[in-house]
Protein backbone atom coordinates (compact mmCIF):
# COMPACT_ATOMS: atom_id res chain seq x y z
CA UNK A 1 0.00 0.00 0.00
CA UNK A 2 2.90 2.60 0.61
CA UNK A 3 4.53 1.33 -2.05
CA UNK A 4 1.49 2.91 -4.20
CA UNK A 5 0.05 5.45 -2.53
CA UNK A 6 3.22 6.72 -1.31
CA UNK A 7 6.18 6.04 -4.18
CA UNK A 8 3.56 6.01 -6.75
CA UNK A 9 4.66 2.56 -8.09
CA UNK A 10 7.90 3.94 -9.07
CA UNK A 11 10.18 2.07 -6.18
CA UNK A 12 9.69 -1.74 -4.44
CA UNK A 13 8.46 -0.89 -0.85
CA UNK A 14 8.37 -4.69 0.76
CA UNK A 15 7.21 -6.31 3.92
CA UNK A 16 9.83 -8.34 5.58
CA UNK A 17 7.42 -9.93 8.49
CA UNK A 18 9.68 -12.56 9.61
CA UNK A 19 12.71 -10.67 9.61
CA UNK A 20 14.59 -12.83 7.01
CA UNK A 21 15.23 -10.25 4.61
CA UNK A 22 16.94 -7.43 6.92
CA UNK A 23 18.84 -9.85 8.72
CA UNK A 24 20.04 -11.21 5.80
CA UNK A 25 21.39 -7.80 4.16
CA UNK A 26 22.31 -7.17 8.42
CA UNK A 27 20.10 -4.50 8.02
CA UNK A 28 18.61 -4.71 11.47
CA UNK A 29 19.11 -2.19 14.48
CA UNK A 30 21.44 -3.15 16.86
CA UNK A 31 19.56 -1.43 19.88
CA UNK A 32 15.75 -2.39 18.64
CA UNK A 33 15.54 -5.67 17.56
CA UNK A 34 12.78 -6.50 14.66
CA UNK A 35 13.35 -2.87 13.29
CA UNK A 36 15.34 -2.38 10.39
CA UNK A 37 17.92 0.37 9.51
CA UNK A 38 16.76 2.53 6.38
CA UNK A 39 18.53 1.41 3.54
CA UNK A 40 18.59 2.04 -0.21
CA UNK A 41 20.09 0.19 -2.77
CA UNK A 42 20.98 -0.37 -6.45
CA UNK A 43 20.82 -3.42 -8.17
CA UNK A 44 22.52 -4.26 -11.00
CA UNK A 45 20.46 -6.04 -13.63
CA UNK A 46 23.15 -8.93 -12.73
CA UNK A 47 21.70 -9.14 -9.37
CA UNK A 48 24.53 -7.18 -7.73
CA UNK A 49 24.93 -4.22 -5.27
CA UNK A 50 26.17 -1.62 -6.75
CA UNK A 51 25.47 1.30 -4.07
CA UNK A 52 23.94 1.24 -0.63
CA UNK A 53 22.93 3.84 1.39
CA UNK A 54 22.34 3.97 5.07
CA UNK A 55 21.05 7.04 7.26
CA UNK A 56 17.36 7.22 9.33
CA UNK A 57 16.79 10.63 7.46
CA UNK A 58 15.20 10.32 4.57
CA UNK A 59 16.07 13.31 2.88
CA UNK A 60 19.02 11.98 1.10
CA UNK A 61 18.03 8.53 0.15
CA UNK A 62 16.55 10.10 -3.25
CA UNK A 63 19.19 11.90 -4.71
CA UNK A 64 21.57 9.39 -3.65
CA UNK A 65 20.50 6.35 -5.34
CA UNK A 66 19.17 8.29 -8.16
CA UNK A 67 22.67 9.40 -8.92
CA UNK A 68 24.28 6.20 -8.61
CA UNK A 69 21.51 4.80 -11.02
CA UNK A 70 22.87 7.41 -13.70
CA UNK A 71 26.55 7.11 -12.48
CA UNK A 72 25.87 3.30 -13.27
CA UNK A 73 24.00 3.88 -16.74
CA UNK A 74 26.79 6.40 -17.56
CA UNK A 75 29.46 3.76 -17.09
CA UNK A 76 27.35 1.02 -18.53
CA UNK A 77 26.37 2.98 -22.08
CA UNK A 78 24.19 0.20 -24.03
Amino acid sequence: KFSVSECRNQFAVGADHDRRVMKSYQATLPLIDGYAKRISYVITPAHRIAFAYESMGHEEHVPRTLAAVKALIADNPR
